[in-house]
């Protein structure tokens, strides 16, 4: 009988662990992990800068810094996260699922989606304009100090406007913007 107890209540430990690991969150922006000196200004607060840690919630409003070496993870839908890595300036715009939307000014953004389902949809901004992910894929957004930036699709794919024209950039493309005046250069 005490066996019998004991493996009781180890199932209902496993089955509650599992169960907390199902919760989802009707927001995009839970930080999962941040590494190195990673910083943030919360909307509600005007007393400054303070520490980014796993745990907190990023809402609209908020700003995100990485400095040399650190990197920041959040979580979009299930299953879906961006990282911030070392030197990134990331604004959080918005964070409901259905219009996800982030603007990095500088840094480099790597995203993971597994799935844009349920009306889900991410627009991350770069200098050149906002770019919309169209399908679950990996992609890559690279941002310089003098605002020249490189988006790259792994996987998936994305849209954003170029010349009044909607362009689409597919899986193993990328693309180069340069500073304004300088163009827009195509890569396979």
């Amino acid at each position: 009988m005490k066996r019998f107890v004991i493996l009781l209540l180890s199932l209902y430990a496993c089955v509650a662990a599992q169960a907390q690991e199902r919760v989802v969150s009707a927001l995009a922006g839970l930080v999962t992990r941040a590494e190195g000196e990673v910083l943030y200004h919360c909307h509600e607060k005007e007393d400054g800068v303070g520490p980014l840690r796993a745990g907190v919630q990023l809402h609209d409003g908020d700003l995100v810094f990485t400095a040399a070496g650190g990197s920041v993870t959040w979580a979009l839908n299930p299953g879906s996260y961006m990282t911030a890595s070392g030197d990134s300036l990331v604004r959080v715009y918005a964070t409901e699922l259905d219009g996800m939307h982030f603007d990095v000014e500088r840094g480099e953004l790597a995203l993971v989606v597994r799935s844009l389902e349920n009306g889900a949809a991410l627009v991350v901004h770069p200098p050149p304009g906002p770019m919309t992910v169209r399908k679950a894929g990996r992609y890559l957004f690279r941002v310089e100090e003098d605002g020249e930036t490189e988006v790259a699709v792994s996987e998936g794919e994305l849209r954003y406007q170029e010349k009044g024209k909607e362009v689409g950039l597919k899986k193993g493309r990328k693309v180069n913007f340069r500073r304004p005046g300088k163009g827009v250069e195509h890569e396979q």
